[in-house]
């Protein structure tokens, strides 16, 4: 028996498509929401770093990041410390570059003023010192981050200059210059974007960290002195992290870009993780030089 109203002849509509419907659009919704809060919230935090840079200064404290690596003295360097008249760009896998990757290679090559050092697998063993071996969990970082090792090594016991294989804005020499001609300069790079360019960690350090972010140098080029220490404590907490990973890293490599499930290392865990948290602690050292920027886009 029909239900009063109802047309017996009128195919029934599941609601199921429609509540999907309003279910992905809900979806939709709420993820460019919290886009645009992200946006603002960034937004706002780099406005703030403007007004820091401008009308405040800034004073590492121990005190403030008390449970950090930070707090720890630097090793002991018995080297000396150096300022080669060179550039490491690390090209660490068996593929072939792209065409734009060797592009850029020849732009580095062309336009920095400065030697390049191309470090590949094959050239890898004339830069490891015998008295300090590659840590042992190397082999099995992703590719992305025994690049990121290899520049703590590299800049610490050889020093000059690191590039990703980016197109370069110009020439590093009048860089190179100042700082060669300035012992209290350790590292010169270009000033980070905006408060969304630096690593992101919680608790006081990320929002100092943030604040900051006009006071630091971006990650994907600079010149480096060797054996100071910034870089010493840069390598030691570097290899420190991966110890602690080793034994899950030696179960799951990490492949490429870390995309094998169970890989143990974050993507920013050896390279923003350590050094701009060091920028901080050593900022007196740190000089901001835009003549190192990168071209960002179309570089693959």
């Amino acid at each position: 028996m029909n239900t009063y109203g109802e047309n017996p002849l009128k195919p029934r509509v599941s609601p199921k498509p429609y509540l999907q419907r309003v279910k992905h659009l809900g979806f939709l919704g709420a993820k460019r929401a919290n886009g645009l809060m992200r946006q603002a919230k960034f937004g706002a935090a780099t406005q703030l770093g403007r007004l820091q840079e401008r009308y405040a200064t800034y004073r590492f404290k121990p005190a403030h990041y008390r449970r950090s690596f930070l707090v720890r003295t630097p090793p002991t360097i018995t080297a000396p410390s150096a300022l080669p008249r060179r550039v490491f760009v690390i090209w660490i896998g068996d593929n072939e570059m792209s065409a734009n990757r060797r592009r850029n290679l020849g732009a580095l090559r062309e336009r920095l003023g400065l030697p390049v050092e191309l470090v590949t697998r094959e050239s890898l063993p004339r830069w490891v010192l015998p008295d300090h071996p590659l840590h042992p969990a190397w082999e099995h970082l992703s590719l992305v981050h025994q690049s990121d090792y290899l520049r703590a090594y590299l800049m610490h016991h050889h020093g000059g200059g690191y590039c990703d294989l980016k197109e370069p804005a110009g020439s590093w020499e009048r860089a190179f210059d100042h700082m060669a001609a300035n012992e209290d300069i350790w590292i010169t790079g270009y000033r980070e974007l905006s408060s969304a360019s630096p690593v992101r960690l919680p608790g006081r350090l990320g929002v100092d960290i943030a604040l900051n972010y006009r006071r630091l140098i971006g990650l994907g080029a600079y010149l480096t002195r060797s054996a100071t220490p910034l870089t010493a404590e840069w390598l030691r907490e570097v290899e420190r992290r991966m110890s602690y990973y080793a034994d899950q890293a030696s179960e799951f490599p990490g492949g490429t870009r870390g995309e094998v499930v169970g890989y143990p290392v974050s993507w920013t865990r050896l390279l923003g993780g350590v050094l701009q948290p060091l920028q901080l602690k050593y900022l007196r050292h740190v000089r901001i030089d835009d003549s190192l920027l990168l071209r960002f886009v179309d570089y693959q």
